[in-house]
């Protein structure tokens, strides 16, 4: 009984946080900057893919695959720059390619390991104007 009264008290408190803290995702668009854990970012757009759904963001110096309207085939690459309308990547063997924010389809990190991949939460998030 009382550990139900704990879960019960702790969901209640989860909803009261959910209600004071507004979703940023309701408040801004492809091409929003912002700080991420220290790093700069661009959000690109919400996505829902077959294996789920989530934020998709643009972080320097992380590691992602992405495909784009043009090319289908996952590319690895490191993110060295963002904007609000494009992202610098360096792909495998050093090439580095402007991408416009709405010509990715796919950007993502599943290909790495959950020990390597940049995880952050929504109030990790501070929203910028450049």
């Amino acid at each position: 009984m009382r550990a139900t009264t704990q879960r019960l008290r702790i969901h209640d408190e989860l909803k009261l946080k959910a209600v004071e803290m507004p979703n940023i995702y309701d408040r801004i668009s492809t091409g929003q900057l912002a700080i991420i854990k220290g790093r700069r970012a661009v959000y690109l757009y919400y996505a829902s893919y077959g294996g789920g759904s989530g934020p998709l963001w643009a972080v320097e110096g992380v590691r992602v695959q992405f495909t784009s309207k043009k090319d289908i085939f996952y590319r690895e690459a490191l993110c060295r720059k963002v904007s609000p309308s494009v992202i610098e990547l360096e792909l495998e063997g050093g090439e580095v390619v402007s991408i416009p924010l709405e010509a990715i389809f796919r950007y993502d990190q599943f290909h790495l390991d959950a020990d390597e991949r940049f995880d952050f939460e929504s109030d990790d998030i501070i929203l910028t104007g450049d």
